[in-house]
């Protein structure tokens, strides 16, 4: 397992001076967020990919995954909507593959939630009509698919969400059969619903391919660093490692960011800190 951050700690900076200044405090393996990639809506975007791909190289920066748009909503009901949006995350597939980023973090659609059976089976049928085509075209591309466990905002109004356990992402995933298709596993998010994060990480199995790491104390997604919350560290990593995880220790913390770059340095040295001395564990 490698510890890392998402771009977004140092989202007050263009992507180029925030991948400098994490090289500069000895930061290497990183996420891209959906914020700085949102520059490949300029004119000039597939160079300056490409120049930020060289950057990275350059600095020894490995970026194992980025996060596709927030707001996609893959199981619109309005069938233009959803191919609207099954097309913008097939261009985020290429923008990985332009910046040589193994795997995409995804959200699964459905934000319009459901209060039925009936309202659930449509949500999981449009999921698996767009997930076979973006996974497709990922397939062909090298790139992985990560869906992430989701959390009901505040304004759910008793709503239920598709991916809010791991079971239902194995739905997802089982009935589009393709090998490009895991699990991003969200600590927060579990948190948030009492859910026993070891046991959701024993579920994800052999598809835990990403992870965004934060903390909580249980009563929303604060997006915090570990120990600053209630979650039970020591047993997240031993689950980690059972399941035979190797990938990035993504830490998605903006619960954490103030104006000052000093004080996030400070924060991203006791992260560092923290995160290894339960790596030796």
């Amino acid at each position: 397992m490698e510890i890392g951050i998402w771009t977004s700690f140092y989202g007050d900076m263009i992507v180029e001076d925030a991948v400098r200044h994490l090289a500069e405090i000895g930061w290497f393996q990183i996420e891209f967020s959906t914020e700085h990639i949102a520059i490949a809506t300029e004119k000039d975007w597939e160079n300056r990919l490409r120049s930020l791909r060289e950057l990275c190289q350059s600095l020894g920066m490995k970026a194992w995954q980025m996060h596709s748009p927030l707001e996609l909503n893959l199981a619109d009901l309005n069938p233009e909507k959803q191919h609207r949006e099954i097309k913008i995350a097939l261009q985020w597939v290429e923008y990985c593959q332009l910046l040589d980023v193994p795997y995409m973090v995804i959200h699964p659609g459905g934000y319009q939630g459901y209060r039925s059976l009936r309202e659930k089976q449509k949500i999981l049928q449009l999921n698996v009509e767009s997930f076979k085509k973006i996974g497709k075209f990922a397939e062909d591309r090298g790139i992985k698919l990560a869906v992430e466990n989701m959390l009901a905002g505040a304004e759910s109004g008793g709503r239920r969400f598709p991916g809010e356990h791991i079971p239902e992402l194995h739905e997802i995933i089982n009935a589009v059969d393709s090998s490009s298709i895991g699990i991003c596993f969200d600590t927060s998010h579990a948190n948030v619903f009492n859910i026993d994060l070891a046991e959701a990480i024993y579920e994800c199995e052999n598809l835990l391919w990403a992870t965004h790491i934060s903390d909580n104390d249980g009563s929303c997604d604060q997006h915090r660093l570990p120990y600053n919350g209630k979650i039970d560290w020591v047993r997240v990593i031993r689950a980690l490692r059972a399941v035979n995880y190797r990938n990035l220790l993504a830490l998605e913390i903006p619960g954490e960011v103030v104006p000052p770059v000093f004080i996030r340095d400070l924060k991203m040295e006791y992260a560092r800190k923290t995160l290894t001395r339960l790596l030796n564990e």
